[in-house]
């Protein structure tokens, strides 16, 4: 068994739907030379053909309640500013053989925008909450916006094959595109799946690059302590009972697995060794509308869930009052998300979206509970977002373990250097070993009012797969622990 499997498990399920269209390849079309770069930066391998598959939609797996999904902007080779993002391809009744247009009109009048090439760059993720059984397609409107589509439909049909900005939207599902020709590819591999679009229609002249976008999905799940426990103490017991072996053999597998439980379970209960969140933290305030923890950051704000309008669902609604230049936002204090950060490098993800005010800076914040030197480090994250625009998603990962200088280095500050009469900040490292809340912060001129949705934060499992070693010792084989399965188009 990969013990990395047992830490990271990614679901990538794409279902069959049938279709009348063509199907292109990598391997068997190509190989395309930006194609084969991307697989081989991305740790999937230009020849690894076993990992390319003819997926044109991604099933969310689970049968209830939601889940996690982390986009990634990989690459982005095209002229063209596009609009990306997906729907559920069950909110579409029309045929997307025979009615393209209105095919198009409803997917993309029910979609959730993931990256808007104007405002984000490779490397950009972003989460989404979806639920469990979602059967996702993706779209990319060349060089135009979802917001000019869904008010000019009968400009982009038919489609216009030069360059202008007035091109059909493409779609992952192949008879949805001009010519039901197929505009994107496919790939599992390293604990994710690739998709790779092309923006100029095969129907006309066309580069065939396929990463005029590329983005990766991958959904995380780290288990919880008590998991952890179960699988050093129980599971090592199952394997020896299913596997019959000898006397022998049991009493020395019971031995090594009684050494290393009381090798581990006190490393694990202990706060010395691992006091940070384990098992990371998301919130994406849609359940109730519960603010799930999190309160107003400053004298003048005040916090509350609006149960609609979110990315998608409900989001965190901030809001100054009296106050047209005082800082908003919100802040927590949750046990998930106070402690020690050590051991670990972690990425926090969150979307925003400014309703009203004039924005000017954006920081994520890690207060310490350390006495004189509370105030903590901060992140300035941008000071471009216009006011009413789409949601807009953030990410930064961080390692504990920085010296000053190198977070520093890395665009982090510290509290005083924003305000010099601020009180002092400890150390980076002193910080992250002992967070006390954690702060999303927003200035400007006012009123202001924003919404903050899908916050995560995503350690890194080095450290949790440190435990896990001792389960090599007991031999138990290379058995999967998740299959992906990927539909084929006829």
């Amino acid at each position: 068994m990969k013990l990395h499997a047992i830490l990271i498990l990614v679901f990538m399920l794409a279902i069959h739907v049938t279709s009348q269209a063509d199907t292109i390849t990598h391997c068997g079309n190509g190989p395309f030379g930006d194609v084969s770069t991307l697989l081989n930066s991305v740790g999937i391998g230009n020849n690894n053909c076993a990992a390319e598959t003819t997926a044109e939609t991604f099933a969310v797996p689970g049968s209830s309640g939601n889940i996690d999904l982390i986009f990634t902007f990989k690459r982005d080779t095209g002229s063209f500013k596009f609009s990306f993002g997906y729907f559920d391809i069950s909110d579409v009744t029309a045929s997307p053989i025979d009615q393209k247009k209105g095919w198009a009109i409803e997917a993309i009048s029910k979609a959730n925008l993931v990256f808007d090439d104007r405002l984000h760059n490779p490397s950009a993720t972003a989460m989404r909450t979806i639920p469990a059984g979602s059967v996702l397609a993706f779209f990319l409107i060349p060089n135009n916006t979802a917001d000019f589509f869904l008010s000019n439909p009968d400009l982009f049909f038919p489609s216009q094959t030069a360059n202008d900005p007035l091109r059909s939207p493409l779609f992952s599902v192949s008879d949805a595109n001009p010519g039901k020709l197929d505009q994107m590819l496919s790939f599992i591999g390293n604990e994710f799946t690739l998709f790779t679009f092309e923006d100029l229609t095969r129907a006309g002249p066309s580069d065939w690059d396929f990463t005029d976008l590329a983005f990766t999905v991958n959904r995380i799940l780290l288990p919880e302590p008590s998991a952890l426990l179960f699988l050093l103490m129980v599971l090592p017991a199952m394997v020896i009972i299913r596997r019959r072996k000898r006397a022998k053999a049991i009493c020395h597998s019971l031995l090594v697995s009684v050494f290393l439980s009381l090798l581990l379970v006190p490393m694990l209960i202990s706060n010395e060794a691992f006091a940070m969140p384990l098992s990371g933290y998301s919130e994406s305030w849609d359940v109730d509308a519960d603010v799930a923890g999190w309160r107003k950051n400053t004298i003048v704000t005040t916090v509350s869930v609006v149960e609609t309008g979110g990315n998608p669902g409900g989001y965190l609604l901030s809001e100054g009052t009296g106050f047209a230049t005082f800082d908003i936002g919100a802040v927590t204090d949750l046990p998930q998300v106070i402690g020690n950060y050590d051991g670990a490098v972690w990425t926090a993800l969150f979307d925003l979206q400014l309703i009203s005010g004039e924005f000017d800076n954006l920081w994520l914040r890690f207060q310490a509970n350390i006495v004189g030197a509370s105030n903590g480090w901060l992140k300035p994250l941008t000071t471009t977002i216009p006011c009413g625009m789409r949601w807009r998603s953030f990410s930064v990962s961080f390692d504990p373990a920085w010296t000053d200088s190198e977070a520093m280095a890395a665009g982090w500050v510290t509290a005083q250097a924003i305000s010099p009469t601020a009180e002092p900040s400890a150390s980076w490292s002193d910080t992250l070993g002992a967070v006390s809340a954690v702060e999303i912060r927003i200035s400007g001129e006012g009123p202001l009012q924003a919404g903050i949705d899908n916050f995560m934060l995503v350690p890194e499992p080095d450290s949790i797969l440190l435990l896990m070693i001792g389960l090599a010792t007991l031999r138990l084989g290379r058995h999967k622990v998740f299959r992906s399965l990927h539909r084929t188009k006829n």
